[in-house]
């Protein structure tokens, strides 16, 4: 974008307060741009959620390295934390993006892929930020909106003030249990056993983890659904 667009224009007169969220108003939506939602995981407004003109625009003026003789900042060591923050905000659009089902497991709402445009259920965005080890705001929206339920097995919910599934309680094995979960299970469709992830699988991946056999194999037999059939898939 240009430097003398009019959104920079507004952003370098109203600083950093340009990108202050209105959760509120945010919290009513069950599904929203992947780049809105990985914007406001690092608590920026969706609206300016581009990452061209956050590249080429926003992190110069913060970073000093595109300095405006009108509008210079205040605080420049203010300045590069803001810009760190932006750049967490490009990283996490484009691990996002690579997550995207079927080459990942994060679900598209509607529609096909289409990078940071879209469109992703909030629910299931929490689900992939919590399995990525992502802190997200205390006014992350989650589940706030009607109909925003998380793309999960069945009586599983995601939340921000409560980890997923197990409540605020957690341990090291019960994270590597919640991971494995997430990691092998969000896109099983009961209709197709052939979706199902075999228990070595599972348990092959836990021992990288540095689960113990014994454990992995347990948590496992814990996370297979029920009534699958027994036999080579097992």
């Amino acid at each position: 974008m240009d430097n003398n667009d009019d959104l920079t224009i507004a952003a370098r007169v109203k600083g950093w307060d340009i990108f202050a969220p209105d959760w509120a108003y945010l919290a009513q939506y069950p599904a929203l741009e992947l780049g809105s939602l990985c914007a406001l995981s690092v608590g920026l407004h969706p609206y300016f959620a581009m990452p061209a003109w956050v590249l080429h625009v926003a992190i110069p003026h913060f970073n000093g390295t595109d300095s405006d003789e009108f509008y210079p900042l205040e605080d420049a060591s203010e300045g590069t934390k803001q810009a760190a923050l932006l750049h967490d905000f490009l990283q996490r659009v484009g691990i996002a993006a690579g997550n995207l089902a079927p080459l990942g497991t994060l679900p598209m709402a509607i529609g096909e892929a289409n990078g940071e445009r879209t469109m992703v259920k909030v629910a299931d965005f929490v689900a992939l930020a919590d399995s990525l080890g992502w802190a997200l705001p205390d006014e992350f929206p989650c589940q706030t909106a009607a109909g925003g339920d998380p793309v999960a097995p069945e009586g599983w919910q995601v939340g921000c003030s409560a980890k997923w599934p197990w409540g605020d309680y957690e341990t090291e094995l019960l994270q590597k249990l919640a991971t494995a979960a997430d990691r092998f299970w969000k896109l099983y469709d009961p209709a197709d056993n052939t979706t199902a992830p075999t228990n070595k699988q599972v348990i092959d991946w836990l021992r990288k983890q540095g689960v113990a056999q014994r454990t992995a194999e347990v948590m496992a037999t814990i996370l297979r659904a029920d009534g699958l059939p027994t036999g080579p898939r097992n």
